[in-house]
């Protein structure tokens, strides 16, 4: 049965093309939309990117009065703007409401006024009920650090619970973003990922020694350590090393890649395995367009322990033979 499901699931996996290049269009994202406010200009061509890079429906919240120039004079303390972001119960009215019904992720794009979202945003978001949706919020500005955006651009607490805050996104003036919006959110990659023994929980431990996002699940922890791995694709684990005690993996779900130091690159597929030795350096992880998933057995040693060194480069990453 087992054997089975790994099959269909391989099968599934392999009929799922990975995102188009410049040239060519992506596949469509049907379960994505953009929504976005935009007083200038700026957010709207963001908005517009990200929604051609997902080749997704994309939505403008437009205000039912439009803001005038003089509305955006932060200098004046009594321009609309000013007032909104100093009124907590402001909801400035909007013209249009989209359905939503449909989308299991919702970007919301805007500007930041006064470190925060405009108060448009909450009228927006508080119209819906977005149990069970991914809000994914993203913000344009030109004149903060990106730090200090992060922290203080926070939207309606009504929609917190929905956020996937590691995906929120302070977009400046450089282009790679664009490569972790179509690892993490092209095509059908969208879909569930449900890994044979669960996806766990966020792996944040570990997360300093890991490019991109994985999660852990322990399986056994008395005798042999025996824990359930998962990356989104793009994410690898830093070169690492262990001593005395070595690790043994079998790969349960999706695609990805092992290689020791010094060798060719090694493709895994469910149903592998890979005996790791003690004392070779190595690392692994997941495909650029597809999830993996694998179980780890840690081979018990007296004394042993794990050596984390430099990360796995992008061009090092990137020169892997698909």
């Amino acid at each position: 049965m087992v054997k089975k499901f790994l099959l269909i699931l391989l099968t599934l996996i392999l009929l799922v093309s990975c995102v188009g290049c410049h040239q060519d269009p992506p596949p469509a994202t049907p379960n994505v939309l953009v929504v976005y406010f935009s007083a200038t200009g700026t957010t709207r061509r963001v908005a517009e990117e990200v929604a051609r890079v997902l080749n997704c429906d994309i939505f403008e919240i437009q205000p039912e009065q439009p803001y005038t120039k003089e509305h955006l004079d932060w200098t004046n303390k009594n321009s609309r703007t000013s007032v909104e972001a100093t009124t907590d119960d402001c909801r400035p009215a909007v013209a249009t409401k989209p359905d939503v019904k449909p989308y299991d992720v919702i970007f919301v794009g805007f500007p930041i006024w006064w470190y925060t979202a405009p108060k448009i945003i909450n009228t927006f978001l508080e119209q819906y009920d977005l149990t069970g949706k991914t809000v994914v919020p993203f913000a344009t500005s030109g004149v903060l650090p990106s730090d200090r955006q992060t922290k203080n651009c926070n939207l309606p607490a009504m929609v917190q619970n929905y956020c996937s805050a590691r995906y929120s996104v302070v977009l400046q003036a450089k282009e790679n973003w664009k490569i972790g919006l179509k690892t993490h959110w092209g095509g059908k990659n969208m879909e569930k990922f449900n890994p044979l023994f669960g996806l766990g929980e966020s792996n944040t431990a570990f997360q300093q020694y890991f490019t991109g996002e994985s999660f852990l699940k322990a399986l056994n922890t008395k005798g042999v350590g025996v824990y359930n791995v998962s990356f989104r694709p793009g994410c690898r684990n830093n070169w690492h090393i262990h001593h005395k005690g070595g690790q043994i993996l079998l790969c349960t779900d999706g695609e990805g890649w092992y290689q020791e130091k010094g060798m060719p690159a090694r493709r895994l597929l469910p149903g592998d395995v890979v005996y790791i030795a003690p004392e070779v350096k190595h690392w692994h992880g997941a495909a650029k367009d597809k999830w993996f998933c694998h179980i780890a057995v840690e081979i018990p040693a007296e004394n042993s322990s794990n050596e984390w060194c430099k990360e796995v480069t992008d061009s090092e990453y990137n020169s892997l033979e698909e």
